[in-house]
């Protein structure tokens, strides 16, 4: 009976840590981040088209937001365009630099929320008005405000692949808010990627990679209202750090799950284990009874 009792209290604590595994609270996985384009876009005028992003990671009354870009990437089906692979605007991207080309989208409640031109909710969605120039435009590179982007050479969206560029804005990059919608014009199937030799920037005056712009000073930055950006998606600290917590906390998650679930094993083998020694003490007992019975008897005989 005390066997019993005692298997029966392992193996509800067993089973209490097994659920407490189930629900313990870990990172939900980030939805990757997309944007939808409409109406599309016209190849000799400017467009003002609607875009609608989903998916796209939220922080809570945090400065600055995502930058939106119409322009190219060396890359529009996979992701070494990226800041947070160590894309560089002028290098792995570029974007128009016509009126309207380029938004602000901030974190609903955050610092940037009057400088900018959509707000991201909760749930990861926003959207806002864009205007496409048309399938021409002059590439532009660096800080797309303060007069401090640069012009390249002219882009033809019929022959390059263009689209609507998403980054980290600020300068801190973060690659759950990095995505690239391709836009085609006139039914036409670009042949071309950013980096190919018909492409490649022309800086006047600089080498024929764009030159990079400068960092704005720590005052500029925490200015919302002149919303400081760095497009060429240089990894800061801070957009490093909130990468590194977001990891952790995957991780932490994870192995707290793996212990309790370690825990639980533990307490199962050892109420396996109990069981089998109470079990076997009462047969050896009985054994041992049963040969001194046979001695007194066998005495008793000989008598």
């Amino acid at each position: 009976m005390r066997a019993s009792a005692a298997l029966r209290t392992v193996i509800a604590a067993s089973a209490a840590a097994l659920v407490l595994a189930g629900i313990t609270p870990a990172t939900p996985a980030q939805a990757a981040a997309q944007v939808s384009v409409s109406p599309a876009p016209s190849s000799d005028s400017a467009t003002e088209v609607t875009l609608t992003g989903s998916g796209f990671q939220y922080q809570p009354n945090a400065p600055g937001g995502v930058y939106v870009f119409f322009g190219a990437v060396t890359d529009p089906s996979g992701g070494s365009w990226k800041p947070s692979q160590g894309g560089k605007s002028g290098t792995t991207f570029a974007y128009a630099g016509t009126s309207g080309a380029q938004l602000l989208v901030a974190f609903e409640g955050g610092d940037s929320a009057e400088a900018a031109n959509g707000m991201i909710r909760a749930d990861g969605s926003w959207s806002a008005t864009m205007r496409i120039p048309g399938s021409v435009f002059e590439a532009s590179f660096g800080n797309p405000h303060d007069g401090q982007n640069q012009q390249g050479q002219q882009i033809d969206c019929k022959v390059v692949q263009c689209g609507i560029i998403t980054i980290g804005a600020h300068g801190l990059w973060n690659a759950n808010n990095e995505s690239f919608t391709p836009i085609t014009f006139d039914g036409t199937t670009p042949t071309q990627n950013f980096d190919d030799e018909a492409t490649v920037l022309e800086v006047p005056g600089g080498d024929s990679e764009a030159d990079e712009p400068e960092a704005p000073s720590p005052t500029e930055t925490a200015e919302a209202a002149d919303v400081e950006a760095d497009a060429e998606g240089d990894g800061g600290g801070q957009g490093d750090a909130d990468q590194q917590v977001a990891t952790a906390d995957e991780s932490g998650a994870s192995t707290w799950i793996f212990i309790v679930l370690g825990a639980a094993v533990a307490l199962l083998l050892g109420a396996v284990v109990l069981l089998i020694v109470r079990s076997r003490k009462p047969a050896v007992a009985g054994a041992s009874q049963e040969t001194a019975e046979g001695t007194d008897q066998e005495r008793g005989d000989g008598a």
